[in-house]
């Protein structure tokens, strides 16, 4: 049908010619203006124009891989709406960092060039993905990522960033030791000794009370309460230069994996939470030195408590106490004495204290768990080992013992 239309057309110009030609002898019609062909002039305009559109979208095209938002959004606008919207989102994002501005930049492990152009896209330090992943296939820069933390800047180019991003020197694996027994501030202190981050980033994730992380075994924590406790001491293999939120959850995830879900239920079998087992676990791990006493003295708290007795453990005064030159001092009065207003001196205050005040082992855990023995009191003998009583007047008879065995040596 379209080609018998354009054939009909033809004829019917044909006919006009013709018709023209009788009438006016073969003469034109119209003048053409004075000063050159009219079709010269039309077609010189048609090219300056053509030229300033190519010259237009040359500059805009520069200006999106320089991460110019301006001429991101004009570009923007020659292809689709919906990019249009994310051009913009971009730009509300850029406007508010400023120039030069140093900007933490986390390239999780397997991430690929496609989520690393959507996540500088989002941060806003740069205008558009696609025009990214374009320049990464024409510099040859598709291969593989190195997982880390980067430090882009705002400002930077497209090739900069691409450059960062591949030339950057690969984290650096180290193996980090908890200890039974430690505040989260001495494992604060590990971290940062060993440049995977600093103590302060660590703290911040630990006590922030907005801080949300999945695991339930947490769901029993209470409100404003940090993490001491649950942060498991074991040996870890982290990255330097780590991000402090992975770094916990980490260290969380550990948790889980050994105070198992069964644990939990023994808790709660038993009419307590898992945060009050963390609080008795914490003080017996800052209490046994011998494996065998860990259930033992459990026992002697969990007593204690059910009789509505203090706790009485120094381990929480201590605690009260603690700086950061020496985070457990040793007790130079009675403890009574010592911080008496603080929540955990456990001996004025009855009941449990605030919270845990260490992070306990899984042996002070299980203990805590299955507390053995019907002792209220014990007395340390100076070896590592202790002597249990049932009474007052046996916990008095033991320390004049011990102190005169002690004075006789």
């Amino acid at each position: 049908m379209a080609n018998r239309q354009v054939t009909g057309r033809t004829r019917e110009l044909s006919t006009i010619r013709r018709s023209r030609v009788q009438r006016t002898g073969g003469r034109r019609m119209f003048r053409r203006p004075n000063g050159g062909g009219g079709g010269g002039f039309a077609g010189l305009l048609l090219l300056l124009v053509l030229a300033a559109i190519v010259g237009a979208l040359y500059v805009g095209g520069r200006n999106l891989l320089a991460g110019n938002t301006a001429g991101a959004t004009t570009a923007s606008a020659a292809t689709t709406a919906s990019t249009v919207s994310s051009q913009r989102a971009a730009t509300s994002s850029r406007s508010s960092i400023a120039a030069g501005q140093s900007i933490p930049f986390i390239v999780k492990p397997g991430a690929t060039w496609t989520d690393v152009a959507d996540q500088l896209q989002q941060q806003g330090l740069i205008s558009s993905a696609l025009v990214f992943r374009l320049q990464v296939r024409l510099t040859g820069s598709n291969g593989s990522l190195e997982a880390g933390t980067y430090t882009l800047k705002q400002g930077m180019t497209t090739d900069q960033i691409i450059s960062v991003l591949e030339n950057a020197t690969p984290p650096v694996a180290v193996a980090v030791r908890f200890t039974e027994g430690w505040r989260m501030e001495q494992e604060a202190a590990q971290l940062e000794k060993q440049s995977v981050v600093t103590a302060t980033d660590f703290l911040s994730v630990t006590k922030s009370q907005s801080a949300t992380f999945g695991e339930n075994f947490l769901a029993d924590r209470p409100a404003g309460a940090s993490l001491e406790g649950y942060l498991f001491p074991d040996t870890y293999e982290f990255l330097q230069k780590d991000n402090a939120s992975d770094v916990v959850t980490k260290i969380l995830d550990n948790f889980g994996q050994h105070v198992t879900p069964a644990m939990r239920d023994q808790a709660k079998a038993q009419g307590h939470t898992l945060y009050q087992v963390l609080i008795v676990a914490s003080i017996v791990e800052r209490e046994a030195a011998v494996p065998s006493e860990r259930s033992l003295i459990a026992g002697v708290y969990w007593n204690r408590l059910k009789q509505g007795q203090c706790m009485c453990a120094d381990p929480t005064v201590q605690y009260a106490l603690g700086q950061p030159s020496n985070w457990w001092p040793q007790l130079t009065a009675q403890a009574r004495t010592l911080a008496p207003d603080s929540p955990f001196n456990t001996y004025n205050h009855l009941g449990f204290p605030p919270g845990p005040i260490c992070n306990p082992g899984l042996a002070s855990i299980q203990a805590a768990l299955s507390p053995t023995g019907d002792y209220l009191y014990f007395v340390a003998k100076g070896d590592g080992t202790h002597v249990f009583s049932h009474t007052l007047q046996e916990q008095t008879q033991n320390q004049q013992r011990i102190q005169q065995s002690s004075t006789a040596q």
